[in-house]
């Protein structure tokens, strides 16, 4: 990898997960509470990629402006 390669914004998508619904009962509440865990995780994860990819474009930016 050079030096210029470095420097290009790489591009990532951001996935959509999808969660199956849960069953019934007490396992419902259980799980219910864990894929809103990992919701509040993905979404998390989502706003650092899109927050690391801005500041990759923006150093980009001033190193080709220079």
């Amino acid at each position: 990898m050079t030096s210029s390669d470095e420097l290009k914004p790489q591009s990532k998508s951001v996935r959509v997960r999808s969660i199956e619904p849960v069953s019934e009962g007490w396992s419902s509440v259980y799980q219910a509470n864990h894929q809103v865990q990992y919701l509040q995780l993905q979404a998390e994860m989502d706003t650092l990629l899109l927050k690391l990819q801005t500041i990759e474009r923006q150093r980009s930016m001033a190193l080709s402006a220079r």
